[in-house]
């Protein structure tokens, strides 16, 4: 429950974190717009791969380590001179890199369950922070929104948030480096092939958090 709770308090300052600063930018500006202060482009497509970590599930799970890919597709809703505010939507993917236990389509005693593969759809929404000029300083975005989560196998599916930091290094105007560190929380995830050898309903909170690389084209 700890790191359930830790978890929540993660997102939730990353998605405040998301509302202050377009708030904080938006305030601060003395009223130009992305007319008035050119970018490279309204809209920009993230492609990122890197290594995942799944949380939660108690004991029930295992080989909770694994690839995650993920991209996302934002525009630049307003753009000012201390950065700009971001919309966008995406999608990902995350699962384990082997088998680990034995447990995958049958239970045995004493063997926890692989940690399920899990895809998600996520709307996202937050600040850019950015000079309108960029140049080649690493452009910094804090995002964070709602997704939707399903697991491989139809072992369930449900409602939940994400949030992210990218980091942006241009290297053209039209294409930059991306760093990307991201969390998704499921609060109510209930596996159904766990459900089927378990007694009761085993819902609980799962997460996956991600660190990957990959490029912008913008």
């Amino acid at each position: 429950m700890a790191l359930h709770r830790l978890t929540l308090v993660v997102l939730a300052g990353l998605a405040g974190l998301a509302g202050l600063a377009g708030l904080a930018g938006l305030a601060l500006t003395p009223g130009r717009s992305a007319a008035q202060s050119p970018a490279p482009s309204r809209v920009t497509l993230d492609v990122s791969g890197g290594v995942g970590y799944g949380f939660g599930g108690g004991d029930d799970y295992t080989n909770r380590r694994g690839t995650s890919v993920d991209g996302v597709l934002a525009a630049r809703a307003l753009t000012t001179t201390r950065g700009s505010l971001v919309l966008g939507v995406g999608g990902g993917w995350q699962g384990r890199s082997g088998l680990g236990g034995t447990c995958v389509t049958d239970r045995t005693d004493n063997c926890p369950w692989t940690f399920p593969d899990l895809r998600s759809a996520v709307a996202v929404g937050g600040w850019e922070f950015a000079r309108a000029e960029r140049g080649q300083a690493p452009v910094v975005r804090v995002l964070a929104g709602p997704a939707y989560v399903r697991a491989n196998g139809n072992r369930g599916d449900a409602y939940g948030a994400h949030g992210r930091v990218d980091v942006g290094l241009p290297v053209g105007r039209h294409l930059a480096f991306v760093t990307s560190l991201r969390h998704t929380l499921v609060p109510n995830f209930s596996d159904s092939l766990v459900d089927r050898y378990e007694s009761g309903d085993q819902g609980g909170s799962l997460g996956m958090s991600a660190f990957a690389i990959g490029l912008r084209i913008q």
